[in-house]
């Protein structure tokens, strides 16, 4: 499967709520899931780390950050990441972002 969003949909109600600290009002951002095999446990971790990635490089800034950037970083990454999953909608990616996935962003 390959799933493509375009989060500026999102703008009028989720990004203004987590929009990244250094995007303007309007921030528009792609996540693509290229083909991976969801009915396997790899193929699902790879899949969930793709997007896991594009979210991070969305939501951080780079440079020196307040706390309050970094509290902002991560509430964008945590937000984001679950609105990404939840509109994918595949139960595997859903199951494996409850399993306890959702701590990661903490962690970095």
């Amino acid at each position: 499967m390959r799933f493509t969003l375009t989060l500026a949909a999102l703008a009028a109600t989720a990004l203004t709520a987590i929009a990244p600290a250094n995007a303007g009002s309007s921030a528009e951002y792609k996540i693509t899931v290229d083909s991976y095999d969801l009915t396997s446990a790899r193929g699902t971790e790879r899949a969930y780390a793709s997007i896991e990635r594009q979210v991070r490089r969305f939501c951080e800034q780079s440079g020196r950050r307040t706390l309050t950037q970094l509290n902002e970083e991560t509430r964008c990454k945590t937000e984001l990441m679950a609105d990404v999953i939840a509109r994918i909608d595949q139960q595997p990616l859903t199951a494996f972002h409850r399993a306890g996935n959702t701590q990661r962003f903490s962690n970095n």
